[in-house]
């Protein structure tokens, strides 16, 4: 039985127009609301994707960790003042998973 999820509602295209769009006061809460929209979408996959890094790190190390996280909004915003030329769709940190060796990657 699978999840329904909310799609990305937007193109790469129209992500990194809205990250863009931030920088100018007059349409900065258009490019948030789309970005939301765009991080809302990642929130299911994310999730599967960290339960598997779990399971599998965990076979590989049982004190293996992992964290998720999608990045704050005012870190994006952050970001995208300081580069203006950085492309929102392609910014992103969201998984990590540390284990005691790295012998047997999976």
């Amino acid at each position: 039985m699978s999840m329904a999820y909310e799609k990305p509602a937007h193109s790469l295209n129209q992500i990194d127009k809205a990250g863009k769009a931030i920088l100018d006061p007059e349409h900065a809460l258009a490019g948030i609301e789309v970005l939301n929209s765009w991080r809302v979408a990642h929130r299911y996959p994310l999730n599967a994707l960290h339960m598997t890094l779990r399971n599998r790190s965990k076979r590989i190390d049982v004190n293996a960790i992992t964290a998720q996280r999608l990045k704050r909004l005012e870190s994006v915003v952050r970001k995208l003042y300081r580069q203006p030329t950085c492309k929102f769709a392609g910014n992103s940190d969201p998984l990590r998973g540390i284990i005691a060796s790295n012998s047997d990657p999976f």
